[in-house]
């Protein structure tokens, strides 16, 4: 499963195809992590790297085992030239 964590603009300006958006500023945002399966593995990612990063310690914390953050995130993603949608 693909989270992007970052604020509901920023996703709708573009995110990654599949990509769950769960707000890393938002009140509920660890009860929403703590809502998800803790067995499917994750790919989190935020602008740069840093929500992302925070996010997927958090998750860990919860018990999550398989989550990875994408380095330099969403604008590291497209510089790349790597595939985006809105």
């Amino acid at each position: 499963m693909v989270l992007d964590v970052r604020t509901g603009k920023e996703f709708r300006e573009g995110h990654l195809a599949g990509a769950r958006n769960v707000d890393f500023y938002a009140p509920a945002f660890r009860d929403q992590l703590a809502g998800l399966d803790r067995n499917k593995k994750y790919l989190v990612y935020c602008r740069t790297g840093v929500r992302g990063a925070r996010a997927m310690e958090m998750m860990r914390q919860l018990g999550f085992r398989h989550v990875t953050n994408i380095r330099g995130g969403f604008t590291g993603w497209t510089a790349a030239g790597l595939p985006a949608e809105k």
